[in-house]
């Protein structure tokens, strides 16, 4: 596959999403990071922070790039050459809701979708909850990359 596009908010990146661009950028030439800058959601870090942590976190990839956009995913995809969504899935619920994104996608801009299973150790992590965490002044440390 060539170029691939791992989309969120990444608010903030989790050792899932890692494990996920780790794992995705073994699948593509290039795979592209693209953090959702949705003005219309309150994000607990702003777009710079987490465009900073994705490529702190990224650094030793090569074949991995950090980009935001804002609108349609299918856009930002055929302004960029990518032809492959690559989705993370936790669980049953998330291969519903990323089942029907992926229809959309195909329907709208023929971008294909890969879905990777998160591993047992990442399964339960999610941005939410990290952000849950940080407001209570919990330690993070094992849910986020270095």
């Amino acid at each position: 596959m060539k170029n691939g596009v791992f989309p969120g908010s990444f608010d903030p990146i989790t050792s899932g999403h890692m494990e996920i661009i780790k794992r995705g950028s073994r699948l593509f030439e290039t795979l592209t990071v693209a953090v959702c800058n949705n003005p219309e959601k309150k994000s607990l870090f702003s777009l710079n922070d987490r465009l900073e942590m994705i490529k702190n976190a990224c650094r030793d990839m090569k074949n991995v790039r950090v980009a935001s956009f804002e609108g349609l995913l299918i856009d930002f995809a055929e302004e960029n050459g990518i032809d492959t969504v690559l989705r993370g899935l936790r669980n049953a619920r998330d291969f519903d809701y990323e089942k029907e994104l992926a229809d959309i996608y195909y329907d709208t801009g023929r971008l294909e979708s890969v879905f990777l299973p998160s591993r047992g150790e990442y399964s339960h992590i999610s941005s939410g909850m990290v952000r849950e965490l940080i407001r209570g002044n919990k330690d993070i440390s094992k849910y986020i990359p270095k």
